[in-house]
């Protein structure tokens, strides 16, 4: 089943280090079926029909379809924070991490922040248990 996630990054035409680290993430979450993800990155809308396809929710063609213009599906559904607005709120704790879930994050946004807000935040995710996903 997983070797369908390599399959759509290829037919999105992706970087193979991208393809690389994304399927990395994919197999976690696979993994995971049973917490909660919240995705706030950039190519969250291929995270979201995986998790979708996960569950049943959508069929192999549905998945295989995402990001194509042939797809009837949404590439996001609802209104969705980027990686950075999401952590800078959790920092200046507007919003707290959901314990037991996974968040899918952009690295870079990860990075960008101070060597004290990674630690308070890979400190927060410890104690409610949520498994930080960064690509």
């Amino acid at each position: 089943m997983t070797q369908y996630f390599p399959l759509l990054l290829n037919l999105l035409e992706l970087q193979e280090e991208e393809i690389s680290s994304f399927t990395g993430i994919s197999e976690v979450i696979a993994q995971h079926l049973d917490n909660a993800l919240i995705i706030h990155h950039r190519m969250g809308f291929v995270f979201e029909a995986w998790w979708e396809y996960l569950h049943d929710q959508i069929s192999l063609e549905e998945f295989l379809a995402t990001g194509d213009v042939s797809s009837n599906k949404a590439l996001r559904k609802g209104k969705h924070l980027s990686s950075f607005d999401f952590l800078q709120q959790l920092i200046h704790q507007e919003i707290s991490f959901i314990p037991g879930s996974m968040v899918l994050l952009d690295e870079v946004s990860f990075l960008s922040l101070s060597k004290k807000e990674q630690e308070w935040i890979l400190s927060e995710s410890e104690n409610n248990h949520v498994l930080l996903l960064l690509c």
